[in-house]
């Protein structure tokens, strides 16, 4: 049974991240891999891991640019995100107030500034190094496409309400302002 385990671990290195690399992946046992091809299947679950983190951060993006509404079949989305997204995110994932805020605006900044760089490791083109997940790999490559200049993210999101939460925009960042 060794053998079709080892002929299927040889197969990850070719495919690309996403859905079928993914089926692959569930299909194998690690406990049945032998030892010398334990690296290769480690690397095709890292190639993954950063898909779907990349994937997440997608949907991250689109939450905070969905238009806030009590329409169930609505598909609405705003040109800049809102102010009060990551409150969204919060409560579906049951995160922080801070982690919610902060992965919402890290993800806006590689989704909608960086695409490239999201598109990058969405295929699997650039792994997180020592299994420290995904931000490193997005970083290492936001460096190389953007010269080192590594800006750090500030707030993003706006109001479509001018009255909400004191004016349409963050102070830090004008140019996501519905006027400007």
């Amino acid at each position: 049974m060794a053998v079709a385990v080892t002929d299927v671990v040889e197969v990850l290195a070719d495919l690309p991240s996403g859905p079928a690399l993914g089926a692959a992946l569930a299909a194998v046992d690690p406990a049945r891999v032998l030892n010398n091809f334990l690296p290769e299947l480690l690397a095709a679950q890292s190639r993954q891991s950063a898909h779907e983190a990349a994937r997440m951060l997608g949907v991250l993006a689109e939450v905070g640019r969905a238009r806030p509404t009590v329409d169930d079949t609505a598909v609405d989305r705003l040109e800049h995100p809102y102010l009060h997204s990551a409150d969204e995110v919060r409560a579906a994932l049951a995160w922080s107030r801070r982690a919610a805020d902060a992965e919402t605006d890290f993800a806006e900044q590689v989704v909608v500034e960086l695409p490239a760089v999201h598109a990058a490791v969405l295929r699997g083109g650039d792994r997180p190094a020592q299994g420290a997940g995904v931000r490193p790999a997005l970083l290492r490559a936001y460096a190389r496409a953007d010269h080192g200049r590594v800006r750090p993210v500030g707030a993003r999101r706006w109001s479509p309400d001018p009255g909400a939460a004191g004016g349409a925009a963050a102070p830090d960042d004008r140019r996501h302002r519905p006027d400007a």
